[in-house]
């Protein structure tokens, strides 16, 4: 097993800026649309990668930047299960977060999109319930720490919906090389409802309602 040391970091970050799994590389995924399984997912992933380009892209040298891990999601993710007892003697567990791993897409980058990635995932495993509510409590405890700028929140959605097209693209065309390998597609059914969904609300609404302005 290979573990990254600090002279290591220039070059992969350096590396991760032009991965796959980067969002500055969404515009390259237009190439990728042929493994598309229909015209309706076609068009909608089409439609995100052209208003990405339009409204992200030229934005990217105005938006904040930083050292972001850009791979944020639950199975990279240690965690540890502490349980306790409430005032009737009733256990009670918590999931504390104690580490994390893969370092691989680690890159210098913007901060956006290190949210946007993080709260696709968490919106892939929410099968149940509302969606937008999980992002909305990550959102409201990442403000703790760091105020996302008018600009970032606006594009939020955006970036949500390039990730959920590079989950299904890059899973489909990854599944097209070794066809006997299921996991590589293992996200894409997930990803693509977590797409329909978000593009079926208005952008404006959605950030309303994950910074608390607008009712449940």
């Amino acid at each position: 097993m290979h573990y990254p040391h600090v002279e290591d970091i220039p070059m992969m970050t350096k590396q991760g800026q032009n991965s796959e799994w980067s969002l500055n590389t969404i515009p390259r995924y237009k190439a990728l649309l042929y493994v598309a399984q229909d015209d309706t997912m076609r068009n909608l992933i089409e439609s995100v990668i052209d208003e990405f380009d339009k409204e992200v892209v030229p934005k990217i040298p105005q938006l904040r930047t930083a050292m972001i891990y850009n791979d944020f999601n639950q199975n990279n993710i240690i965690a540890k299960v502490s349980t306790t007892k409430d005032s009737k003697d009733v256990d009670q567990h918590t999931l504390d977060i104690i580490g994390i791993i893969d370092f691989n897409d680690i890159c210098y980058s913007c901060i956006l999109f290190e949210i946007g990635i993080a709260l696709a995932y968490m919106m892939y495993i929410q099968k149940e319930g509302d969606r937008l509510a999980a992002c909305r409590q990550f959102l409201q405890g990442y403000e703790l720490s760091i105020s996302l700028t008018k600009t970032e929140w606006q594009l939020l959605p955006l970036c949500v919906a390039a990730r959920c097209v590079q989950t299904i693209l890059g899973g489909l065309y990854s599944y097209e090389q070794d066809p006997t390998n299921e996991y590589l597609r293992s996200d894409v059914e997930d990803a693509y409802g977590v797409l329909k969904y978000i593009r079926s609300i208005p952008s404006q609404k959605i950030v309303k309602y994950w910074r608390g302005q607008a009712s449940d």
